[in-house]
């Protein structure tokens, strides 16, 4: 362990890892073409060294560790590829205004539905002019969750 506390270890232990990784995960891109891969490579080599960090410390123990960095990196190509068009546009977009979630523009929230005890229109009641507001509402976060917990 206290190898890995060297300074430059983990970069060093991430550039490792991504060059092992990176010709399985381009193996889904073969039909999208290579600007696809070069957009999807560029993102994640850029982002890989904090991901690869945060993970080795919660899971780097684990000796399995390496086969779900594998798999949430495959994952994670297969829903880039599945993403809309419009979508990859607002992440160019915002890839040039790193700080857009700070606009007065945006407005953020946070609802954690597992401690509404299924009663979340009882729950939002305040926070909504009407039922079909709460309804609205409500469904809206079953998409989201519908999107997180999709096999597809």
């Amino acid at each position: 362990m206290t190898d890995q506390l060297a300074p430059g270890w983990i970069k060093k232990q991430a550039e490792i890892s991504l060059t092992r990784l990176l010709p399985r995960l381009k193996a889904p891109f073969a039909d999208a073409g290579p600007a696809a891969w070069d957009t999807f490579k560029a993102r994640l080599t850029q982002n890989f060294e904090n991901l690869f960090g945060l993970l080795l410390h919660l899971y780097g123990s684990r000796y399995d560790f390496f086969y779900h960095l594998e798999s949430i990196l495959e994952t994670a190509a297969r829903m880039w590829l599945a993403r809309p068009a419009e979508l990859k546009a607002l992440d160019a977009e915002r890839e040039t205004n790193p700080q857009w979630f700070q606009s007065q523009e945006m407005l953020g929230g946070v609802c954690y539905v597992d401690l509404f005890a299924g009663n979340l229109p009882a729950t939002c009641a305040g926070a909504f002019s009407s039922k079909d507001d709460v309804t609205a509402f409500a469904s809206a976060l079953v998409d989201v969750a519908g999107v997180f917990v999709s096999n597809d």
